[in-house]
């Protein structure tokens, strides 16, 4: 219980949108070679990030979303359930039309019933959710494409090299990540990663 109430769960659909324009490319890439592309959001919060994902690859036409699967996870019990749940309010400090304007139309994907918006269907389908520790958890394996985003701001730099480990290894060879906007890659670990677009912070294992 103390571990869930320290949790910090800042998040919200398309953050910083500009960035998410920029993973456009990098998705296109990944789904036309006709496989399975694994995405993996850590820490996922309530969901927005990993739905964002679904809901990107869906829009574009040039990205073939049937083939893409995402997990979400994090350390909090309770917030993952509300990831499942994939119902948002709007609030005096939370626009969620606002945070789903990247969309040309959200109500594809986003059902709306005056403050509330649920997450479709079709979307949620492609979401998993289960709880791991990124710092002291396994590493997972071939996944495509990491999210771990706006997480490092709030770490102390002794975790962060074993946070980029478990990154690396959970990755496949060539396998994208994607930190937040103010974030920058532990020195220990430049030479895992090479720059892709790096003013919006995606990088490539190598």
């Amino acid at each position: 219980m103390l571990l869930d109430s320290l949790s910090i769960n800042v998040t919200g659909f398309f953050r910083n949108p500009e960035a998410w324009e920029s993973l456009r490319p990098v998705l296109r890439d990944l789904t036309e070679n006709n496989r399975s592309v694994r995405l993996w959001s850590a820490p996922s919060a309530d969901g927005r990030e990993p739905y964002s994902a679904a809901m990107l690859a869906l829009d574009d036409p040039e990205i073939d979303a049937r083939r893409i699967e995402i997990t979400g996870t994090d350390i909090n019990a309770d917030i993952l359930e509300e990831a499942r749940a994939a119902t948002y309010e709007t609030s005096q400090t939370t626009d969620i039309a606002e945070e789903l304007a990247p969309l040309d139309d959200y109500s594809e994907y986003i059902d709306q019933d005056g403050n509330t918006f649920r997450v479709r269907k079709r979307v949620r389908d492609m979401v998993t959710f289960e709880q791991h520790d990124l710092i002291r958890g396994d590493p997972k394996r071939d996944f495509d494409l990491v999210f771990c985003r706006n997480l490092l701001i709030y770490i102390d730099s002794e975790f962060k090299v074993p946070i980029f480990e478990t990154i690396r290894n959970s990755l496949r060879e060539g396998g994208y990540l994607m930190i937040g906007m103010t974030e920058t890659l532990p020195a220990a670990c430049r030479d895992d990663f090479e720059p892709v677009h790096k003013q919006h912070r995606i990088y490539r294992r190598v």
